[in-house]
């Protein structure tokens, strides 16, 4: 198996086992066996099995990064709010399994850089979602609206998810009616 492709398979089978016993219950021997690699193999490609789970989210948070306003933008309402909330949803189509995972995993969420620069860019999506700074009822509306992008990702089929993106869109403009 050529070098690229051993990477590549390595990428498949982490996040595929990542997905489904998450982060800390993947272990690189298990990557190693199911790509029919060795270890030092895997080293090869990823020094540390952080190396390799960073490079399985870093397309869908720098993709993300992109979308969400910095810090203090001001988006007109309903029709900027929207079409963030559109872009956003978007990139979360474009990396399913990813988001999946992030989403579920609750160990990389809290406890690594992954986990913090999501927290990062969710904290400045729900800033520009309800437009000012987070009072207790404007947090609990951005997380609702954040909520209702996520968790469809999570936890229907793709297929259902983009057939009904028009729902999962209005579902999340609907607590930010009651803030903005």
């Amino acid at each position: 198996m050529a070098r690229q492709n051993r990477k590549q398979a390595l990428l498949d089978a982490a996040l595929e086992h990542f997905v489904q016993h998450g982060y800390e219950g993947t272990s690189v021997g298990t990557l190693a066996d199911e790509v029919g690699v060795s270890k030092a193999a895997v080293s090869y490609h990823f020094p540390a099995k952080d190396d390799l789970a960073a490079e399985l989210a870093e397309p869908l948070l720098d993709a993300l990064d992109a979308v969400v306003p910095e810090e203090n933008a001001l988006l007109s309402w309903p029709e900027g709010v929207q079409h963030l909330i559109e872009r956003y949803l978007d990139v979360l189509l474009t990396y399913p399994e990813v988001a999946t995972w992030l989403e579920g995993d609750r160990s990389v969420r809290i406890n690594s850089p992954i986990g913090r620069r999501l927290t990062h860019i969710n904290h400045r999506m729900r800033r520009a979602l309800v437009g000012r700074p987070l009072d207790p009822r404007a947090r609990v509306a951005a997380a609702v609206a954040l909520g209702a992008l996520w968790r469809p990702v999570r936890n229907v089929p793709l297929e259902d998810v983009s057939r009904n993106r028009d729902l999962m869109i209005e579902s999340a403009l609907a607590p930010l009616r009651v803030v903005r």
